[in-house]
């Protein structure tokens, strides 16, 4: 709906699953969500598998500056946003700009959030060292960024 510039309804859930594979042709439909659902408390983000080829969008279509853009206009419905988890960020995931941009927008924006979960990642179930260690600086950058909530505590499982 997003990228036919069509509005979406308000939602009043208090809840909200999202299924992403974060890549940057997710970010109108996850800005989209996040517009529609101004009462939203606990936010899930499980990010999935997807083996859609969508290179060809990055020619007509640039979502990272047009999220930046409308940061504005989405910031202030984040009133409500007490809780993030994300699931299955996994090993392919440890450096996705989608990702990164998006946390730091929730640890921005979300003023009274208490915790964002990020679960235990497929790498450190497996224990690849290479990998563990990427996702060490990533937590490390991710935990750097500025909170609104004086509250807020990211959790991760190690």
């Amino acid at each position: 709906m997003s990228v036919k510039h069509l509005s979406s309804p308000v939602l009043n859930c208090k809840c909200l699953t999202m299924k992403t594979s974060m890549e940057k042709w997710d970010l109108p439909g996850i800005a989209s969500l996040l517009q529609s659902s101004p009462y939203v408390e606990a936010l899930v983000i499980d990010i999935i598998f997807s083996n859609h080829d969508l290179e060809f969008i990055d020619k007509i279509y640039d979502e990272v500056n047009l999220w930046k853009s409308k940061e504005v206009y989405f910031k202030s419905l984040l009133q409500c946003l007490k809780t993030v988890k994300i699931f299955g960020f996994g090993e392919r995931f440890h450096t996705k700009d989608v990702f990164i941009l998006v946390v730091e927008f929730l640890l921005k924006n979300a003023k009274v959030l208490e915790k964002m979960v990020i679960t235990e990642p497929w790498v450190m179930q497996n224990g690849i060292h290479n990998m563990q260690l990427k996702f060490l600086q990533v937590s490390q950058k991710l935990l750097s960024f500025p909170r609104i909530s004086p509250h807020a505590v990211v959790m991760f499982p190690f």
